[in-house]
């Protein structure tokens, strides 16, 4: 039968990539990516969580010529200058990814990724309004303000990264 089919004495090429193939893969990506497919990425999420939170009482910038730094918890510099206390925005979306990265369901999961996303958005945002230059005086960044948007960043990468623990069921 093996003669008649042709394939007796050949040695077939693999079209698809095997297990063993892909876990070779593995030990040759950089240490990052290694790293984020470990089952840390929820704890690192939480951490940088409430990183980021601490950085709102932190300063962001510093104006030289009112001698007075803003940060997310006073954002008012004058009349002409109040942008708000934005802590409350972060702490919001921030309190929202860490119940949905402590939460091990799908929907959760997917809500991260979304809120992950605003949460840094949001942060650009604040990185461009308060480091912005008005009346020809630019404010000093601080590395607080650098800080936020890294963190933000971090936040939504683990987003992206679940740890899901889904059961399959056999059947029968």
């Amino acid at each position: 039968m093996a003669e008649w089919l042709g394939k007796a004495l050949q040695k077939l090429l693999q079209r698809f990539e095997s297990a063993r193939d892909l876990k070779g893969l593995q030990k040759c990506s950089p240490f990052f990516i290694q790293f984020i497919d470990m089952k840390y990425t929820q704890i690192i999420g939480i951490l940088a969580s409430f990183a980021l939170i601490g950085l709102c009482f932190l300063p962001w910038v510093h104006i030289p010529s009112l001698n007075i730094d803003l940060n997310g918890v006073n954002g008012k510099a004058s009349i002409e200058l109040n942008f708000g206390e934005q802590i409350i925005t972060h702490g919001f979306f921030t309190a929202i990814m860490v119940l949905c990265f402590l939460v091990n369901q799908v929907w959760a999961k997917r809500t991260n990724v979304f809120i992950g996303a605003v949460n840094f958005a949001l942060a650009i945002k604040n990185f461009i309004i308060f480091s912005m230059c008005r009346g020809g005086e630019c404010p000093e960044k601080q590395p607080a303000l650098y800080g936020l948007v890294v963190l933000a960043g971090i936040m939504m990468v683990m987003g992206f990264f679940p740890k899901l623990d889904l059961k399959s069921k056999a059947k029968d």
